[in-house]
């Protein structure tokens, strides 16, 4: 007698495709929102890092003039440096014995919960906007 190969299909299912696709569809709802929130965090430590620099900055003229400057150096008002990618602006508001920080968000940082971190020269740390509170932004 002579037997008959089976052959087995090459390839998947559409049950089985659909199954991976499924799969992924939920790990991408998943990770996506963790990873953005991520990066933001990373984007605002940035911000912050460049307000204590700026502060730095206007402790140092305080020091040297008696004064707090009313301008930044061109290299602290954006964060980072170059225009293309900065998230961040930041503007200082100075008179001879006080000056406010603030880093505005800019670009893809624009709908960020914390909003604008601001800085004083007593060292208070505050935000504009409303998704977080004071501690979340500034940690």
């Amino acid at each position: 007698m002579h037997q008959l190969k089976r052959c087995r299909p090459l390839g998947f299912t559409l049950i089985e495709l659909m199954i991976v696709l499924a799969i992924v569809g939920i790990l991408s709802a998943i990770a996506l929102p963790s990873y953005t929130r991520y990066v933001a965090k990373g984007k605002r430590a940035e911000a912050r890092a460049a307000l204590l620099e700026s502060a730095q900055y206007m402790e140092r003229q305080y020091s040297a003039q008696n004064a707090y400057s009313g301008t930044l150096p061109t290299r602290l008002r954006q964060v980072p440096a170059t225009p293309s990618t900065a998230n961040y602006s930041v503007t200082v508001s100075a008179t001879v014995s006080a000056y406010t920080l603030t880093a505005t968000p800019i670009n893809g940082m624009v709908a960020d919960a914390c909003g604008a971190l601001v800085l004083n020269n007593a060292g208070q740390k505050s935000r504009t906007g409303t998704g977080m509170s004071d501690s979340e932004c500034w940690r």
